[in-house]
C-alpha cells in the first residue's frame, strides 16, 4: 500500500511541477527541459526530480536554476497539493534520453551501411 502511494505521490509531483515550472517561473531555461520522471523517498520526505534539457551542455545551468527556484517551487507544491509536509525536492539530470538518441543515431547508422554494402 505505502508503495502505490508514493507511485502516486511521485507522477502528481512530476505532473504538478512540469505545470508550476510552465505557468509561474518565466526563466526562458526552465521552458527547455522536460521533467523525466520522479521518485519519492518511502518516508514522503524527499522527492528526487529527474531532468532532461534540449541542450546537453545546458544541463548543469539548468540544475543550478533548479535549485535557486527550490522555495519557490516547494511552496506552489505546497500550496497546490495540500500535503501534510512537502517533500525535499532534489533535481538529478537524466542522460537517458541523451543516451537513446545517440543509439537510435548509431543504429540508422549501422543499418545505412548495411544497406549500402549489400
Amino acid at each position: 500500500m505505502k508503495i502505490d502511494r508514493t507511485l502516486r505521490l511521485a507522477e502528481l509531483i512530476q505532473r504538478e511541477l512540469a505545470n508550476i515550472i510552465i505557468h509561474n517561473l518565466s526563466t526562458p531555461l526552465l521552458q527547455q527541459m522536460t521533467i523525466v520522471g520522479a521518485k519519492v523517498s518511502p518516508d514522503l520526505a524527499v522527492a528526487k526530480i529527474f531532468i532532461s534539457t534540449f541542450d546537453k551542455n545546458k544541463a548543469q545551468e539548468t540544475l543550478d536554476e533548479l535549485n535557486i527556484n527550490v522555495k519557490i517551487l516547494r511552496h506552489y507544491l505546497a500550496k497546490n497539493l495540500n500535503l501534510r509536509k512537502t517533500p525535499q525536492l532534489h533535481f538529478i539530470y537524466d542522460e537517458s534520453v541523451i543516451r537513446g538518441q545517440e543509439l537510435d543515431f548509431l543504429i540508422d547508422k549501422a543499418i545505412e551501411r548495411d544497406k549500402e554494402i549489400t
